[in-house]
């Protein structure tokens, strides 16, 4: 899952991720969309997430409630 709510640096870095191998990648623009995904089920391999995400939710604070919904889900 690719957290970035710049389009063009989103679709950069699912190149370069799908160029490494990874497939079925999921963008969202924000924390919040990223954390409802969490609280709804996804569980991706692996997240790319930016710190900065503009308006709303910071990455810092997104990481935290993805891992306490990924610590549920154990």
């Amino acid at each position: 899952m690719i957290v970035e709510d710049n389009v063009l640096i989103a679709l950069s870095l699912a190149k370069v991720v799908e160029q490494a191998g990874w497939r079925n990648l999921t963008s969202v623009p924000n924390g919040e969309r990223a954390v409802q995904a969490f609280a709804q089920g996804a569980r991706p391999a692996l997240v790319i997430l930016d710190i900065h995400l503009g308006r709303g939710m910071d990455g810092i604070t997104a990481a935290e409630r993805i891992r306490e919904h990924d610590a549920e889900s154990r």
